[in-house]
């Protein structure tokens, strides 16, 4: 199990008012009266080394420095992946081969404001969300804006007949509406 799965583990927990304790290298729950079900303690039996080797390590979630931002100034050279992606763009510019394209239909209400904080907080975290390939002398770099926030863009098709919805949307997931 890798960290980022501990630490959903560790949130889903502290969602639940569960504390781990290490008491004498033995793993320890402290729990409300119903709040540990059987698949918890499935989860927890099966990622139990993992779980106490995390809770030695001198790493904790609530540290603020455990995901730490690293400030990256002006151009970098870019890897070979990104310099896969810029000639791709320099052999069929404006396309994007490598996004995946998706509509999603939501019945019900959505809460736009956590919605945009969701994306906001996704960017923030990871800066390959914020970075941009340039070119200069026919030579690529890359540079990651520390500044950029994502824009959310809301399409309504509802009023749209319904056989009409789906290709509408699609059109707009495209570019082409």
């Amino acid at each position: 199990m890798n960290d980022e799965a501990i630490l959903f583990l560790l949130q889903e927990l502290k969602g639940k008012d569960i504390r781990l304790q290490l008491d004498g290298g033995k793993l320890r729950l402290n729990a409300p009266k119903g709040a540990v079900n059987d698949q918890l303690k499935k989860m927890i039996a099966s990622n139990r080394e993992f779980l106490i080797a995390h809770l030695k390590s001198e790493v904790k979630v609530n540290d603020p420095g455990f995901l730490s931002h690293v400030p990256r100034a002006g151009r970098l050279p870019v890897t070979f992946a990104q310099q896969r992606l810029w000639f791709l763009d320099q052999v069929d510019p404006g396309r994007s081969h490598y996004n995946i394209f998706f509509a999603v239909e939501i019945k019900g209400g959505l809460d736009m404001a956590a919605l945009e904080r969701g994306l906001v907080t996704l960017s923030r975290r990871h800066e390959t969300l914020r970075t941009r390939i340039g070119e200069q002398d026919g030579a690529p770099w890359v540079e990651i804006d520390d500044h950029l926030l994502p824009t959310l863009v809301r399409y309504d098709v509802c009023d749209l007949p319904p056989a009409e919805r789906e290709s509408q949307a699609r059109r707009l997931v495209l570019g082409f509406g």
